[in-house]
């Protein structure tokens, strides 16, 4: 964090504990079933590795929760006419890129939880981990980094009163905020992405200055 003078979060996903998505839900509690089928039964740690990597475990998931996959595909396609339809080609040459199954398991505990936790590796192993039987809170008051929260509301990753509940429990790290009638993809293939070249921009410069040998450099 001390090399660290401003973070700035585009659609950020903290606590995952107010994803409204009946079908995001609904995944969350079968979560175990589908780290049954995917890590035990076929071995896939890397969910939704580069394709054509990810083809057989995005079926199997599809299988098992069809009405899931068809949320999915409706979410990024364009929702509310925000995004940039002609870029989505280009934005899905770099996705799906691969992410540990953990990571889908974590957000999943903390929709079933409803809270910030950290990990849950079940009782044993959170007792060797944490000294305790049941996950803790994750220290967010120990976070001290200055922050810039850029949102959507109409995100359904990055809910909005997920991200409401980040900027209170950040409190005096927020040091801008701004919602944005944005979907989670439009935080890379939006229509108008004045977001960035002008919110986010101006905060990148009052914390980290343009010189003039800077100034000479960029021309």
């Amino acid at each position: 964090a001390q090399r660290i003078n401003l973070f700035v979060a585009l659609a950020p996903v903290a606590s995952t504990a107010h994803i409204a998505n009946k079908y995001i839900v609904e995944a969350a509690n079968h979560i175990k079933l589908i780290e049954l089928a995917l890590v035990d039964g076929l071995g896939y740690f890397n969910w939704f590795a580069p394709t054509p990597l990810a083809d057989a475990a995005i079926d199997v998931v599809c299988d098992l929760l069809p009405d899931l996959c068809k949320a999915v595909a409706k979410h990024i396609f364009n929702k509310d006419g925000v995004d940039n339809a002609a870029r989505f080609d280009v934005f899905m040459s770099n996705e799906p890129s691969g992410q540990s199954y953990r990571t889908f398991v974590y957000y999943a505990q903390m929709i079933n939880n409803g809270q910030f936790t950290r990990y849950d590796y079940g009782p044993i192993k959170n007792e060797k981990v944490y000294g305790q039987r049941d996950a803790p809170l994750v220290p967010i008051e120990n976070y001290k980094v200055p922050t810039v929260l850029l949102s959507g509301d109409i995100d359904g990753l990055a809910d909005p009163a997920d991200v409401a509940w980040l900027t209170e429990a950040l409190g005096d790290n927020v040091v801008f905020q701004k919602q944005y009638h944005l979907d989670h993809f439009s935080f890379a293939i939006a229509k108008d992405m004045s977001f960035f070249s002008e919110d986010a921009v101006a905060q990148l410069h009052i914390y980290n200055p343009v010189t003039g040998s800077d100034n000479f450099l960029a021309n």
